[in-house]
């Protein structure tokens, strides 16, 4: 829930609020002191920001996501210092918003039987948003959870969980009508180990849905939301979790990967630990289980596995009883979303998706790498482009756009005496035509997708408010 210094509004492009530092030499243990100030636009930065707010620690739009629910074009919330407050810092931070810049403002009363002070971080999670409260007198954390922005409920974990405690948790990419939120359960921040839970319909009440995800020592977690596609998700487990969790200093994570079709939830009324995480299944390519290296330790730009592609799905993992080192690895694609894999190419590389699935190009993870990969038929055959003559570089990041409809892509690469070479690869032309999605005849270019049935006969549905 870190602050980035532009804030966008999901209702309009040229509504943006921009957080910046305004330092003094008026005190602070090094003579300087420095607080942050928001700033407005509503064109876009055509003209100079108006100020709005000062003191802040946190500002965000109320309607920062399209499926957020709040009408209001210009509610804005903030955290900020209580003038009223005899408490420390940050027990005397306080939630405000406002429908007007700031001319005029309110202060947001999360629990209607108390004021509640020490809001250290506040996020949009879909169609919801998620401000987080410091305990009093303790480390422990309260998150209150909202999806109209007048009605807030105190997120409920189960009793034995142990408590959230500031920054050991991670909110993960969510769905509108669940949260993903990923909770520390050891205790060092060394060789981090997770439990990850999902919300019910308005975020009040959390379940768990899978024990032991791996985490890094920035709580970055091994899992994602497979893009266009619901209910798919990706994440990776600690299976020597109590050796880690007894010797966290030196003891070295076995991680295995897993998949989930039903967004991992529990069967209904179902919580004991045997029957948690029965809905996340081991990857699989031919009869061997694969696992993936994932989120905790990113090679590219981007998401890791999935992207607007609908169903294609590309990483570097190992077939065997765990995962191995990422320079052992090969380069594997799936066609049905994660149900299948097959080994595309030998060792690691970067990867990256073009005409929505259509084009698949790729790169070697290596020192060296001389040539460009790329497929037309969803990676059992790949050509090759030369980088060049004498050209090796070690990639750094592969990108097209953020839609993967393109059929360009860029690459920065570093050569051998430290410079930096870009890479600039058009495939406009090399084909026919573009794919072509056909909604309402046969799907053209694209294989229609039916609803398949589990392995108990039971073909399972989401009811949506």
């Amino acid at each position: 829930m870190t602050q980035p210094a532009l804030v966008f509004s999901a209702d309009k492009d040229d509504y943006i609020l921009y957080i910046g530092s305004r330092c003094t030499n008026s005190g602070g243990w090094s003579g300087i002191t420095c607080r942050d100030h928001a700033y407005y636009t509503t064109n876009g930065f055509e003209k100079s920001p108006k100020p709005m707010i000062e003191g802040v620690l946190k500002c965000m739009f109320a309607r920062s996501t399209e499926e957020f629910k709040q009408d209001s074009k210009k509610g804005v919330f903030c955290i900020d210092l209580d003038p009223e407050s005899t408490r420390n810092w940050p027990e005397n931070l306080r939630l405000i918003k406002s429908e007007d810049w700031f001319d005029t403002k309110e202060i947001v009363e999360v629990d209607p039987s108390k004021h509640v002070r020490g809001f250290i971080g506040m996020g949009a999670v879909k169609s919801f948003l998620v401000t987080a409260a410091k305990s009093i007198g303790t480390e422990e954390l309260v998150l209150y959870v909202t999806d109209d922005g007048e009605r807030w409920d105190r997120a409920h974990f189960p009793e034995d969980h142990g408590g959230i405690l500031e920054e050991a948790y991670t909110i993960l990419p969510s769905t509108k009508y669940a949260i993903q939120v990923d909770v520390l359960s050891t205790t060092s921040m060394r060789n981090q180990i997770g439990t990850l839970f999902m919300s019910n319909s308005n975020g009040s009440y959390f379940t768990r849905t899978l024990e032991n995800t791996n985490r890094n020592s920035n709580g970055i977690v091994d899992f994602e939301k497979v893009q266009n596609i619901d209910g798919i998700l990706l994440a990776n487990i600690v299976i020597n979790h109590e050796e880690v969790k007894s010797n966290p200093h030196t003891a070295e994570k076995q991680i295995q990967s897993r998949v989930s079709f039903d967004d991992g939830t529990p069967p209904p009324h179902h919580t004991h630990a045997n029957v948690i995480g029965r809905t996340w299944h081991p990857l699989k390519c031919g009869s061997d289980n694969l696992h993936l290296h994932s989120e905790s330790e990113a090679h590219n730009t981007g998401m890791v596995f999935s992207s607007p592609a609908p169903g294609v799905l590309m990483g570097v993992g190992n077939i065997g009883d765990r995962l191995k080192p990422y320079d052992d690895c090969d380069f594997y694609v799936s066609m049905d979303a994660g149900l299948t894999w097959s080994k595309a190419r030998s060792g690691p590389h970067q990867y990256e998706f073009g005409d929505q699935g259509g084009i698949l190009v790729a790169v070697k993870d290596e020192d060296r790498a001389d040539t460009l990969y790329y497929s037309f038929n969803y990676g059992t055959d790949w050509k090759e482009i030369p980088l060049g003559r004498d050209v090796k570089i070690r990639p750094i990041f592969l990108t097209t756009l953020p839609d993967s409809t393109s059929e360009r892509f860029t690459m920065l690469g570093r050569k051998e005496d430290n410079g930096y070479t870009m890479f600039a690869f058009d495939f406009e032309g090399s084909r026919s035509r573009k794919c072509n999605l056909d909604k309402k005849g046969d799907g053209g270019d694209f294989e229609k997708w039916y609803a398949r049935y589990d392995d108990e006969g039971n073909l399972n549905f989401r009811k949506l408010d």
